[in-house]
C-alpha cells in the first residue's frame, strides 16, 4: 500500500513538471486571415495576414527558444520547420512575430493547392522539448479569380444581311463593340471571313475553309475591307460569307470569354439572276510579258454575255496602269485607263499602243509601276450595263517583267581562294526571239574603267546565242580584289 502512494505521488510529481514546462511560453494572440495567397511569399502583400504575440512566464529563464511553424492540411504536415530544423532565437519577454517572420520559418513551402488547411505553432527548447501549448489556425486558399471580358459584340453588316451584287463590290466597313470592362493593354481585333461552299453551314465553312479575309486593327473596332465579292458565285462557292472578330493581346493570345471570340454573323449576295457578264481569257491573270513584247499588238479576248441577248452587245475594254502604293483596286477607282476600246458582239481586240506614258525607257518610269489591270464590262445600246456585276467581268492583272531586252537573272561571286574568285553569271533573254550576246563587263564599288569578263563556259568567240525567252549560264574567273564593297556587273 505504501509503494502503491509513492508511485501515485512520483506520477503526480511528473504530470506537475510537465504541465509547468508547456507553460514556459504563453501564446497571447494568434490571428490568420481567413484567405491567403497559394504562394507562401505572396502572403506579406496581405496586410495583416499573420500577427503572432507570445509572453514568457514571469519565473522563468529562458534560453534560446525555438518556433515551430507548419501548414497541415487533413491532418498530415504540408510543410514547415520541426523542433530539429527550427533556428534557436534570443530570449524575449514579450515578442510579436510578423507575417515576414513566420514566413521565414516555412522555406519549403512554396506554393499551396486550392483548399482549406491549418497553420500551427508551438515553442521549443533546445532540447526539443515543448515549452507552449501548440495553437492552431485555420485558413483557406483559392485560385485568384481572373479579370472577365466580355468578347466583341458585332454591328455591322448586320446578321443575316443581304447585299447586292453592286453593294458588295464596294468597299465593305465591318463594326464592332470593344471588349468590356476596357483592358489596360493593348488589344488587338483580328477580323476573319470565310465564304461557304455547297452543302456547308456556317460552323462547317469556319472549321474547313481558309478565311477569304483576315485583318488585324489595334485598339480600333472597324475594318474596311475591299474585293469580298468579284463576281458571280460559281460552284462550289455560294453567295453567303460570315464574319467574326477575336480579341487578342501583344503577344497574340485570346483576352475575354469564349476565346476573345464574338459571335458570328452572316451576310449574302442576292444575285440578279440576269445574263452572265463576260469572263476574261487572255493576257492570262498575273501574265508576263517582255517589255518588247508589248510594243507590238496585244490581243485581249473574253467570253460573251450567257445567255445571248436579243439586241447588239457593246463589250467596253479599259486597262488601267498601277502607280506606287496602289493595288487593282486603287488604281481601278483613281487612275484614268490607259486604254478605253469599244467593239460590237465580238469578243477580241487588238491593243496596238498598250504604252501611254512618256517614258523613253519603257513603262516603268517613276511613279508608273509595270503592273497593269484590265475589264471588259457589257453595254447595251443605250450605254446601260447587261448581266449581273453591272455587266462587268472580273480584273484580271498582266505586268511587264522589264523594260530590257536582256538582263542578268542571278549572280554569284564566291570567296578568294589560291588569289582567285569565281563568278557564276545567269543571264536571261526576255525576248521571245533570240539574241546575241557579245561582253559581259564589270565594275570595281562602282569606280574605274570597265573591265570586260571572259567567261570560260562556253567561251565566246565572236558571239553566244541565247534562245528566245531562254537562259545562258557563263562562268568566269577574276583575281582577288583588295577592299573589295561590290561588284557591279551589265
Amino acid at each position: 500500500m505504501k509503494k502503491l502512494k509513492l508511485l501515485l505521488l512520483l506520477m503526480c510529481l511528473i504530470s506537475t513538471a510537465a504541465i509547468g514546462q508547456i507553460n514556459q511560453i504563453r501564446i497571447v494572440s494568434f490571428q490568420v486571415k481567413n484567405t491567403l495567397p497559394a504562394k507562401v511569399d505572396e502572403w506579406s502583400t496581405v496586410p495583416g495576414a499573420i500577427i503572432l504575440t507570445a509572453q514568457k512566464a514571469p519565473t522563468v529563464q529562458l534560453k534560446e527558444p525555438k518556433l515551430v511553424v507548419q501548414i497541415r492540411g487533413n491532418g498530415a504536415i504540408i510543410c514547415g520547420n520541426t523542433p530539429a530544423t527550427a533556428q534557436p532565437m534570443g530570449s524575449f519577454d514579450v515578442k510579436t512575430f510578423t507575417t515576414n517572420d513566420i514566413a521565414a520559418m516555412l522555406g519549403n513551402c512554396k506554393e499551396l493547392k486550392e483548399g482549406s488547411y491549418q497553420l500551427c505553432v508551438q515553442f521549443y527548447n533546445l532540447d526539443r522539448v515543448a515549452i507552449s501549448q501548440e495553437t492552431c489556425k485555420e485558413f483557406k486558399v483559392e485560385s485568384p479569380k481572373l479579370q472577365e471580358y466580355a468578347p466583341p459584340t458585332l454591328i455591322t453588316p448586320e446578321d443575316g444581311k443581304t447585299f447586292t451584287e453592286a453593294e458588295l463590290s464596294r468597299p465593305l466597313n465591318f463594326r464592332w463593340t470593344p471588349l468590356v470592362p476596357k483592358p489596360q493593354q493593348p488589344i488587338t481585333y483580328r477580323l476573319k471571313v470565310w465564304q461557304l461552299m455547297q452543302g456547308q453551314n456556317s460552323a462547317a465553312a469556319m472549321r474547313s475553309n481558309q478565311p477569304i479575309v483576315t485583318k488585324d486593327v489595334d485598339n480600333i473596332t472597324q475594318a474596311v475591307v475591299t474585293g469580298i465579292y468579284t463576281g458571280p458565285c460559281r460552284p462550289p462557292y455560294l453567295c453567303d460569307f460570315v464574319w467574326q472578330v477575336q480579341a487578342l493581346n501583344r503577344e497574340g493570345k485570346p483576352v475575354g470569354n469564349n476565346e476573345g471570340k464574338s459571335e458570328v454573323f452572316k451576310f449574302g449576295v442576292k444575285e440578279t439572276g440576269a445574263a452572265k457578264p463576260p469572263t476574261l481569257v487572255s493576257p492570262a491573270n498575273n501574265q508576263n510579258f517582255s517589255f518588247a513584247e508589248v510594243k507590238r499588238p496585244v490581243n485581249f479576248r473574253w467570253t460573251p454575255v450567257l445567255p445571248k441577248p436579243q439586241e447588239p452587245v457593246t463589250y467596253r475594254l479599259k486597262v488601267w496602269q498601277l502607280m506606287q502604293g496602289q493595288n487593282g483596286t486603287t488604281a481601278m477607282r483613281s487612275n484614268k485607263p490607259i486604254v478605253t476600246k469599244e467593239v460590237a458582239d465580238i469578243t477580241t481586240v487588238d491593243v496596238v499602243q498598250l504604252l501611254m506614258n512618256d517614258c523613253t525607257s519603257g513603262p516603268c518610269c517613276a511613279p508608273y509601276l509595270c503592273d497593269f489591270i484590265w475589264q471588259v464590262q457589257a453595254l447595251d445600246r443605250q450605254g446601260k450595263p447587261i448581266g449581273n456585276n453591272e455587266g462587268k467581268s472580273e480584273a484580271w492583272n498582266f505586268k511587264i517583267t522589264n523594260n530590257i531586252d536582256i538582263q542578268i537573272d542571278s549572280l554569284k561571286v564566291g570567296c578568294c581562294i589560291n588569289g582567285k574568285q569565281s563568278v557564276y553569271i545567269k543571264v536571261k533573254n526576255n525576248l521571245a526571239t533570240p539574241v546575241n550576246i557579245v561582253v559581259i563587263k564589270y565594275k570595281i564599288n562602282g569606280a574605274g574603267a570597265a573591265i570586260t569578263l571572259t567567261p570560260t563556259v562556253p567561251p565566246l568567240p565572236p558571239l553566244q546565242t541565247i534562245a528566245g525567252n531562254g537562259t545562258q549560264t557563263f562562268t568566269a574567273s577574276i583575281n582577288c580584289i583588295d577592299n573589295l564593297n561590290y561588284l557591279k556587273f551589265w
